[in-house]
């Protein structure tokens, strides 16, 4: 592999990581998570299972949907499928070294959230800018969009 492909590798997966964190901050905040988050965590409270697993299984319903748009399941989707394992076992990684950062108070809470907020930005600028792959998420929007001749960040909101 290329010094230059590794360094993007390694630049993608310092993103997932942070993505993970992030939303694990998220999630102690108690304030909400993000809309790509909201269907796995609402899950965690209708079934038996972690929000690891349904993020897992979320983001692969998700990718299932984005194959059937632009009928295939080719190189991108298995890369995105990898990528899904990844930042779901990453999920379950940093949760357990987070679970103490427990906020006692609203205003912890909202800093608490804030941090995740920069911790997600963060991640979201490092797999960005490493210009490998995107989250199944972002797959199914951008294939959406252009089944349906729309605006990617107009659909996306």
């Amino acid at each position: 592999m290329p010094n230059y492909m590794r360094r993007k590798l390694i630049v993608y997966l310092i993103g997932i990581f942070a993505l993970a964190i992030g939303s694990n901050l998220f999630l102690n905040a108690a304030l909400g998570v993000a809309p790509s988050c909201s269907l796995a965590l609402t899950f965690t409270f209708l079934l038996p299972g972690s929000y690891a697993l349904f993020n897992f299984i979320v983001n692969t319903a998700l990718l299932i949907l984005e194959a059937l748009i632009v009928h295939k399941f080719g190189k991108t989707q298995i890369i995105q499928l990898f990528i899904t394992f990844i930042y779901s076992y990453l999920i379950k990684l940093t949760s357990t070294f987070l679970t103490h950062i427990q906020p006692h108070s609203f205003l912890e809470q909202v800093l608490l959230a804030i941090l995740a907020c920069i911790v997600l930005a963060l991640g979201i600028t490092l797999t960005i800018h490493s210009n490998l792959t995107v989250m199944p998420y972002e797959g199914f929007i951008g294939a959406l969009a252009i089944r349906l001749r729309k605006d990617f960040g107009k659909l996306k909101v």
